[in-house]
């Protein structure tokens, strides 16, 4: 059997909050809720289209770099309120319709 390819979307996630500027165009993971998304500290992921990275998915190419994989850090995933939060930035942005 061949290789299976797919693609991913990613941005980019900072510690650098600046709530004041970002609040409705970005999702931010703050300080009650970083760590239940496998995150280290509170984050900002930039919601702007021209932050996006579109990659391809495979072993080969999408693989954590050896400092990463040793420190047994684990993906995690959004709870349902921040997609809903992740998606009214969205719209603010007039990236998706309400």
């Amino acid at each position: 059997m061949g290789q299976r390819f797919g693609g991913v979307a990613v941005t980019f996630g900072t510690g650098t909050l600046d709530l004041e500027r970002n609040r409705d165009r970005d999702l931010i993971l703050g300080p009650r809720e970083f760590r239940a998304a496998g995150l280290h500290k509170p984050t900002r992921f930039s919601l702007n289209p021209l932050d996006k990275k579109e990659l391809v998915w495979c072993e080969e190419y999408f693989v954590a770099p050896p400092y990463v994989r040793g420190a047994g850090l684990t993906l995690g995933r959004l709870s349902v309120e921040q997609v809903a939060r992740m998606n009214q930035c969205l719209i603010w942005r007039g990236l998706i319709r309400a």
